[in-house]
């Protein structure tokens, strides 16, 4: 994830949103380890989605 990330940092990209399910700790916990911040959470078909930002510093 952190290849990823810095890959499109350097294309440019300054935030990338990565969504995973709440229930999904150890994607959330990866996410989180990456500089992810939890910006949102919204329900679809009764799943929780989480929302994560990953700005470029």
């Amino acid at each position: 994830m952190a290849s990823s990330i810095g890959k499109l940092n350097a294309m440019g990209v300054k935030s990338v949103h990565i969504h995973c399910y709440k229930n999904n700790v150890v994607s959330s916990c990866m996410i989180i380890a990456n500089g992810g911040k939890l910006i949102s959470e919204f329900t679809d078909n009764e799943m929780v989605i989480q929302r994560y930002l990953v700005n470029d510093t």
